[in-house]
């Protein structure tokens, strides 16, 4: 029997796959570690689980192989590799510290008070709410630039992050 999210999950992976440089690899290997998770607690992933591995890959293919990415490649192409480390990681920073100072404080805040003042272990979720806005945002470091743009994926799971932890 056919679940819905087995249905819908295919056009909403492709599109998380193909919205950003970031979201795209983040989501296909986020889905390949609660696979690995589901294995190593001895349980059967469900097939939507693979259907979101494949297509958010796929999306993300389709968007670094992309005509444009390989033009604004040719642009870091032209620096020595310590110069566009360099360049890539100033970038970030300036994303990072314009975009995403608010939301970092914030979560940073309720960390201390929900660990260090209530004593609180984060849960599975919350932790996995973490992980993917740290991965998505050092996947940037793989980028040939880093457009503002990245940064809204970030934010939003930081602020689902920090929904469910106040909730």
């Amino acid at each position: 029997k056919l679940k819905a999210v087995e249905f819908w999950i295919i056009p909403l992976a492709l599109i998380s796959g193909w919205s950003t440089e970031n979201m795209g690899p983040t989501c296909a290997f986020i889905t390949l570690l609660v696979i690995v998770y589901k294995f190593i607690k001895k349980q059967k992933p469900s097939i939507f689980l693979y259907e979101a591995l494949i297509l958010s890959a796929l999306g993300s293919a389709i968007l670094i192989l992309a005509p444009g990415n390989f033009v604004r490649n040719q642009f870091s192409n032209k620096m020595s590799l310590p110069k566009t480390i360099y360049f890539r990681f100033i970038s970030m920073w300036n994303s990072t510290s314009v975009y995403l100072f608010p939301v970092i404080v914030i979560t940073l805040s309720i960390l201390v008070v929900e660990i260090v003042v209530f004593q609180r272990k984060l849960s599975l979720y919350n932790m996995s709410l973490l992980i993917f806005a740290t991965v998505a945002q050092l996947a940037m470091v793989l980028s040939p630039a880093y457009p503002q743009r990245t940064s809204f994926g970030i934010m939003s799971v930081l602020i689902a992050f920090i929904v469910s932890l106040i909730n």
